[in-house]
């Protein structure tokens, strides 16, 4: 099976990132057969508290991770996490914007 690794960017998102996590991460348990699809959180230097929020939901999904960079803003942190992907070995990879409502979602492999 081939590995999907969904990649959202965050920034101060405290407020957000519990519900998005919680949208996203099912999305990975049904495309892990093998163990290896990932849903990869970019906190681009937050000042609130979304990366504590992150590390207390790492803690209870196997499948959830977290990387920490300095603010670069959205375009440098999805940027660095479709890299992260490619280093990892995904199969697929995905970034979504807008987790909710909206449709910004792309496909690449």
């Amino acid at each position: 099976m081939e590995s999907l690794y969904i990649i959202i960017p965050a920034y101060n998102e405290a407020e957000n990132i519990k519900n998005v996590i919680e949208h996203w991460y099912p999305v990975i348990l049904k495309h892990n057969g093998d163990k290896r699809s990932r849903l990869v959180i970019i906190d681009d230097g937050s000042s609130d508290d979304t990366l504590e929020i992150v590390k207390d939901q790492v803690r209870e999904k196997e499948y959830l991770e977290v990387i920490t960079k300095e603010n670069g803003g959205h375009g440098s942190s999805i940027f660095f996490g479709y890299h992260y992907a490619l280093q990892e070995n995904a199969d697929w990879r995905r970034k979504s914007s807008k987790p909710f409502g909206g449709q910004e979602l792309t496909m690449m492999s």
